[in-house]
C-alpha cells in the first residue's frame, strides 16, 4: 500500500487531501515536521511528500524510494533542491497555478495604493493633517509606466489589469520571447531598461543564485529618483537592509513587501523603521478560493502520483 506524508503545514484542515488519498488506496499521513533531519529516518517509509516550508536535499531524498515524489504546496521551489532530486531520481513539481488571480490582484491593489499615496495621506490624516499641497506629483495612470521582472502566469494576469487601466507595461524577463511580451501588449526591456525607466518595479522572479539579492543598493541606485518598490514573490529578491536605506534616504519613495527574506520578520529588521514601507504576511496568495484551490490541486497531484501517473506540473 502506498504510503504519503505531509511533511508540514500550516492549514486548518487537509480534509481534501486525506479524502482523496485514501480513495485512491493510500496511507495519509500528515505531520508537523520542524527540519530536514527529522525527515530523513522515515524517508523510506513513504511513496510521496507533499511539502510546505521544510528543507529538502540530497540528505533525505537518497533514503527516499526509487520514484518518490515531492509536491511543493505553491509556486516557489527554492526550499526543494532540484539539482539532488534529478541525482536521487526523485520527482518533483509544484502548483505555480493556484493563487494566480489572487496574487495578481493584491500587486494591483499595492501598486494603484502607492501611485495614489494611500499611505502617506493616510498618515497625514491621523496627524490631524488634512492638507495636500505637499504630496508631491500625483499622475494618471496612464501617464506611469509599471516594470515588471519576470513575466510568468501572475505578471501576465497582472499585465492584463495594470493595462486595462492605463499603466505603461515593460517587461524584463531573459526566458520569455519578445514576441510572446509583445502579444499581451507589453514593451519588452533589458533589465537596465526597467531599472531607468519604471516609475514602479514589481518582481515576479524565482529564486535562484543569480536572482538573490536582485534588488540591491547598486540596482536601487540605477531606478529613478523616487520610484516605487513591489515584492509579492520571493523574499530573498531584495536585501532588506539596502531597501531601508534607499526609503530612509528617500531614493525610493514607497515599497511594499508581501514577503522577506526572514519570516516572521525578526524584530531587530531595520524594514520595520523605513519609511514608506507597507509590509504584509505572505499573504497575496490568499482568498477563499485559492484557499481551496491549493488544497484541490494538491490532492489531485497525490493521487497521479500514487497511480504512478504524469504528474501535471512536474519540475524534475
Amino acid at each position: 500500500m502506498k504510503k504519503v506524508c505531509v511533511t508540514d503545514y500550516h492549514y486548518e484542515s487537509l480534509k481534501v487531501e486525506q479524502d482523496a488519498i485514501e480513495s485512491a488506496g493510500a496511507v495519509f499521513a500528515p505531520m508537523h515536521l520542524e527540519d530536514e533531519e527529522q525527515l530523513v529516518p522515515i524517508a523510506d517509509q513513504y511513496d510521496v511528500f507533499i511539502n510546505t516550508y521544510v528543507q529538502l536535499t540530497e540528505r533525505s531524498m537518497s533514503k527516499m524510494k526509487p520514484g518518490a515524489a515531492i509536491i511543493r504546496y505553491g509556486v516557489g521551489v527554492d526550499n526543494v533542491n532540484l539539482d539532488h532530486a534529478r541525482k536521487c531520481g526523485v520527482h518533483v513539481c509544484n502548483i505555480p497555478d493556484y493563487g494566480l488571480v489572487s496574487v495578481a490582484e493584491y500587486t494591483l491593489s499595492a501598486i494603484t495604493g502607492l501611485f495614489r499615496k494611500l499611505q502617506f495621506f493616510d498618515a497625514k490624516v491621523r496627524r490631524s493633517d488634512w492638507s495636500y499641497d505637499d504630496c508631491g506629483p500625483l499622475r494618471n495612470f496612464d501617464q506611469c509606466t509599471v516594470g515588471l521582472m519576470g513575466f510568468g502566469g501572475i505578471a501576465r494576469t497582472l499585465a492584463r489589469y495594470l493595462r486595462a487601466v492605463g499603466f505603461t507595461v515593460i517587461v524584463h524577463d531573459p526566458f520569455v520571447p519578445a514576441d510572446a511580451v509583445k502579444e499581451q501588449g507589453c514593451t519588452p526591456a533589458s533589465f537596465e531598461e526597467v531599472l531607468a525607466q519604471a516609475d514602479l518595479i514589481s518582481l515576479h522572479m524565482p529564486l535562484t543564485d543569480t536572482t538573490r539579492h536582485l534588488m540591491n543598493s547598486e540596482t536601487m541606485a540605477a531606478m529613478k529618483d523616487g520610484a516605487y518598490l513591489v515584492n509579492t514573490a520571493r523574499g530573498p529578491l531584495v536585501n532588506g537592509e539596502d531597501l531601508a536605506v534607499a526609503l530612509s534616504s528617500g531614493k525610493l519613495g514607497a515599497a511594499v513587501l508581501d514577503v522577506t527574506e526572514q519570516e516572521p520578520l525578526p524584530l531587530d529588521s531595520p524594514l520595520f523603521s523605513a519609511p514608506n514601507l507597507t509590509l504584509t504576511p505572505h499573504v497575496a496568495w490568499y482568498n477563499e478560493q485559492s484557499l481551496e484551490r491549493i488544497h484541490i490541486l494538491a490532492a489531485e497531484e497525490a493521487v497521479r502520483a500514487i497511480r504512478g501517473e504524469k504528474l501535471r506540473c512536474a519540475l524534475t
